[in-house]
């Protein structure tokens, strides 16, 4: 899903206008566990889905200067709502990773 997500991002195989469309697909704001682990303010592409037992939020996180690919996939939750959490848990730990390498040198030296 993330070398998908990446494809997308960069238009491989897809006309400018298909790669135009899919993105303003994918960026609707719509509520999704991916969703409420990035601030508000920072775009994102992403689509959620799952089966029963099965859950998974796939998206571009555009946090500065340190943009990023990620997908989530969760199994055997005990509800929805333990999936859901985990997959906004992971995704405020990599965007405050990426945030935070978008924010620094070379050396890891924040800025």
């Amino acid at each position: 899903l993330v070398r998908l997500l990446q494809m997308i991002e960069r238009g491989d195989g897809l006309s400018a206008p298909a790669r135009a469309t899919a993105l303003a697909i994918m960026t609707k704001p719509l509520s999704s566990a991916l969703r409420r682990g990035v601030p508000a303010g920072v775009r994102v592409a992403s689509k959620p889905g799952g089966l029963d037992g099965v859950a998974v939020d796939a998206g571009l996180v555009y946090v500065d200067k340190r943009p990023f690919a990620i997908a989530v996939m969760t199994t055997f939750g005990a509800d929805a709502g333990e999936a859901e959490r985990s997959i906004t848990a992971i995704t405020r730990t990599a965007v405050s990773y990426f945030s935070r390498l978008g924010r620094a040198g070379a050396a890891g030296r924040l800025f």
